[in-house]
């Protein structure tokens, strides 16, 4: 009966996490474009872009790092352990 369980677990999880990425996927791409576009825009008027944009940029991209190792780390310890 735990296989049952553990199948439907990887199942959901593949599912979650193929979502996941095909939505930051997405809007990565979005956001980058606009972004680029407003950096452009700020350059063509002699004007540099703020470093509020830039840390913010950095800051999302550590905690997509992050939370990515904490999902595989999450789920290698319930996959792991024995029900």
């Amino acid at each position: 009966m735990a296989g049952f369980y553990v199948t439907q677990l990887l199942v959901y999880a593949s599912i979650c996490i193929l979502i996941l990425v095909l939505e930051r996927w997405w809007s990565s791409k979005k956001s980058a474009i606009a972004f680029k576009e407003h950096t452009a825009l700020l350059l063509e008027d002699g004007q540099l872009p703020p470093a509020n944009a830039v840390r913010a940029a950095a800051l999302r991209t550590l905690m997509r790092k992050y939370l990515s190792i904490y999902a595989i780390i999450m789920g290698k310890c319930t996959l792991n352990a024995r029900w």
